[in-house]
């Protein structure tokens, strides 16, 4: 019997309200609709809590009691969501603004090639043809085209390009 997969977002963030909004708009907007979205809020100032019941009201809040970092935001929040074991779980950080087929090609690739993890190249805001977190290796690809060109096997040449799907 073939089911839907449970996928589980769960987004990190301290005192960036208007950058968290953009994200959870961009999650709650794939093409292949997340389960649920938990959002890990490391003690925010800045109206993040207000912002949240207005704007997202049907995403989980979990407000730690201080600033644990994205190492113990994470843990906290994988912690709390383990305990309705989801099939997958989509971690990210506030700033990353998913395109609207990126879950969809996500699992599609994962399933394809029976993967257990997967995640996607980040682009830079400033410069979308360069990666965000280049690796640190001078003989790997620092561009979205340098990654092309490497053969970094199809998965990712698969992940990069559009898939007919109607998305980019």
């Amino acid at each position: 019997m073939n089911r839907r997969a449970k996928v589980v977002a769960v987004v990190v963030t301290w005192n960036r309200r208007e950058i968290l909004a953009r994200n959870l708009r961009a999650v709650m907007a794939q093409s292949r609709p997340v389960d649920e979205v938990l959002v890990v809020d490391n003690a925010s100032t800045d109206g993040t809590r207000d912002m949240l019941a207005v704007e997202f009201p049907k995403a989980r809040v979990i407000r730690l009691s201080r600033n644990y970092g994205p190492a113990g935001s994470f843990f906290a929040g994988i912690d709390h969501v383990m305990k309705t074991v989801p099939d997958w779980l989509w971690l990210m950080d506030d700033d990353g603004v998913p395109g609207a087929c990126c879950l969809s090609e996500q699992l599609t690739v994962a399933h394809q090639y029976r993967f257990d993890v997967c995640g996607s190249l980040v682009h830079d805001i400033a410069d979308p043809a360069r990666l965000a977190f280049p690796p640190p290796r001078r003989d790997l690809p620092a561009t979205i085209d340098g990654v092309r060109r490497a053969g970094a096997r199809e998965v990712v040449s698969s992940k990069i390009r559009t898939r007919g799907t109607g998305c980019s």
